[in-house]
């Protein structure tokens, strides 16, 4: 299997924005002349991958093998003018990450009882980051001790590489105790070597139990040991912008840390009508070194962040109905996160936002309290029509002078329509041709609004959009 991706996109204006304090001109552009609704900012990235696999059954034993590769790239072109106006920095900022590794898993059949699955994961990945800056040094300060800054610009340079290797190997029993009851168990153990190093055993079971024909009850306890992702994790010296535009308004810099977490679930399956499923799933999650990422300058680019101990609760419900030609399904989740404390890469945040999280549990700016999805299939003669609804209450934001998080956005709702035909009489192999109405209704809606922690810019769901496939089969 191999794929290619290339993107450009350019990044939405904010009007009305205020220039940065202590800025008078900028390489001869004065500041009244620059309006943060005419700005020219643009990013592209790329990733090619490739990946050969082996698959293997005979009687007992099914195994696969996967050796793979990637190559990503990232780079951000700033409008070098306006972005030193209104956030004191103008980044040109580049990352690329090669990546490559294998993946095994099997599983063998010991007896009628016991099913036991094995597999392993090796990866090794290179990350390049190149970022040259222009900013604007630190002249003095006026009467009311503000900083007054030069009209040139000044340069930085902050380029890092890092080679990080990630190991990890499992094992499962899959015991069927009863006809009507399995009970899975393992473990799993993982060593990262990166920006951050670290193991951990972690165990896991799960149990299924068929109550009745028409009832199916599970639970289960799993621990996870989370590394930062390798290619977003920054590492540039916060004292390179010391007495300038873009000097943060904090220097601590604790470095990140692996994410250790104990996570509970159960729930339950019950057939109410003929055809008609509905099932109810609650879960709790306790995580140390809760990671987070947030976006902390005009680059799309999240950088990742730990909390001291975050907290995860909800409940799922869903519904499912199959009858002939015609399906659907229909799911609402309510879900809470909190964290307190935020532990590394304190610069990028605002001091007061630091103290307040530090003896309080906020909510993460991802967070949001309901989340519903619905949607019907009818499908005859090889054509697949379909129609479905995304809606939520919004993640968090921080109007005014509210609580950090305590807000939210505006809720939205996303109506998306498709159709699909398999051509089965096509030389070869059979061919699926599909089309897409993405936002049919073309409803503008807030994602963001770059007030919560974590956030810097608007951002928002996408425009009504139309999308085009071809699947060929060999």
């Amino acid at each position: 299997m191999i794929g290619t991706f290339n993107s450009q996109f350019q990044i939405p204006n904010n009007p009305g924005q205020t220039p940065l304090a202590g800025i008078s001109a900028i390489n001869g552009t004065p500041i009244s002349a620059v309006n943060s609704a005419d700005l020219n900012e643009h990013q592209t990235e790329g990733s090619q991958f490739g990946a050969v696999s082996f698959l293997h059954s005979a009687d007992d034993l099914n195994f696969q093998i996967t050796a793979f590769t990637k190559y990503s790239t990232l780079h951000y072109h700033p409008d070098e003018i306006g972005d030193l106006a209104f956030t004191g920095i103008a980044e040109n900022a580049f990352r690329s990450s090669f990546a490559s590794g294998l993946q095994a898993d099997g599983s063998y059949r010991l007896s009628d009882d016991h099913t036991l699955r094995a597999g392993l994961l090796w990866t090794g990945e290179h990350v390049t980051a190149e970022t040259n800056s222009n900013v604007l040094a630190q002249t003095g300060t006026d009467a009311g001790g503000n900083p007054i800054f030069a009209t040139t610009t000044t340069n930085v340079v902050a380029d890092s590489e890092k080679t990080g290797w990630t190991y990890s190997v499992y094992v499962q029993d899959e015991w069927k105790i009863v006809p009507d009851l399995t009970l899975n168990y393992g473990g799993r153990f993982d060593v990262v070597n990166g920006f951050t190093e670290g193991d951990q055993i972690s165990p896991r079971v799960n149990a299924v139990w068929q109550a009745t024909p028409s009832t199916v009850v599970h639970a289960g306890y799993a621990s996870y040991f989370t590394p930062p992702p390798l290619e977003l994790v920054a590492t540039s010296a916060v004292n390179l912008f010391a007495n300038t535009s873009a000097a943060p308004a904090s220097t601590q810099n604790s470095p990140i840390k692996n994410e250790r977490s104990q996570y509970l679930d159960a729930g339950v399956i019950q057939d109410v009508l003929p055809n008609l499923k509905v099932g109810i799933d609650v879960y709790y999650k306790y995580s140390r070194n809760l990671l987070d990422e947030g976006q902390f300058g005009s680059p799309v680019i999240l950088t990742p962040f730990n909390y001291n101990v975050g907290y995860n609760k909800g409940v799922e419900l869903t519904t499912s109905y199959q009858l002939g030609h015609f399906s659907y399904y229909g799911n609402l989740a309510i879900a809470q996160q909190k964290a307190e404390g935020i532990n590394s890469a304190q610069f990028s945040f605002d001091p007061a936002d630091l103290a307040f999280a530090a003896t309080h549990l906020i909510n993460t700016d991802h967070s949001q309290r309901m989340t519903a999805s619905a949607g019907v299939t009818y499908s005859e003669d090889g054509t697949k029509y379909s129609a479905d609804i995304l809606a939520g209450t919004g993640l968090r934001d921080q109007p005014g002078n509210d609580t950090i998080n305590e807000g939210t956005v505006p809720s939205y709702e996303q109506v998306n329509l498709g159709v699909s035909h398999r051509f089965d009489e096509v030389p070869g192999g059979a061919l699926t041709v599909s089309l897409n109405l993405i936002n049919a209704l073309d409803e503008t809606y807030l994602l963001r609004s770059g007030t919560g922690i974590g956030e810097f810019t608007n951002q928002f769901g996408p425009r009504r959009t139309i999308f085009a496939g071809i699947t060929k089969e060999f």
